[in-house]
């Protein structure tokens, strides 16, 4: 009777160690939520739906307008009023926290004069999901 490599105690070790190896490039492939920096002071809209005239519940982030991109997409202009001098970086997330897939980067400005940070971002235009804006200040020695 011929044994199974599964049940050969001289074998079984290293199989089990080639499946430990194997797993961790499936787990790391996988969506995972999006980490700042130790120390970064992360500020986070709450959940805003591209509806224009979109005020969200947190930080009063409101959704300006939302125009038709030439590809398939539509760009949405979003203003945050927080102070731009606190924002070295802006990230777009899923309602979950997983990293909001776009068309192109955002592009960002920062009105000094108004206290506002402006947000544009490109997403397909089928999706109709909510999104979190996070706007983050990063410890000053980074």
């Amino acid at each position: 009777m011929k044994q199974s490599i599964f049940t050969n105690s001289t074998i079984r070790p290293f199989i089990v160690a080639l499946i430990c190896v194997l797993e961790v490039p499936i787990v790391l492939a996988q969506e995972q939520k999006v980490t700042e920096p130790v120390g970064a002071r992360v500020l986070e809209t709450g959940v805003l739906q591209n509806t224009a005239g979109f005020t969200g519940a947190v930080l009063g982030a409101e959704v300006i307008a939302i125009t038709p991109g030439a590809d398939d997409s539509q760009v949405i202009d979003i203003v945050v009023p927080v102070n731009p001098d606190e924002v070295d970086r802006v990230r777009v997330v899923t309602p979950d926290g997983k990293p909001l897939k776009q068309k192109q980067a955002l592009e960002i400005s920062m009105d000094h004069e108004n206290n506002e940070v402006g947000v544009t971002l490109r997403l397909p235009r089928k999706d109709r999901l909510g999104f979190k804006i996070r706007l983050i200040d990063l410890p000053d020695d980074q």
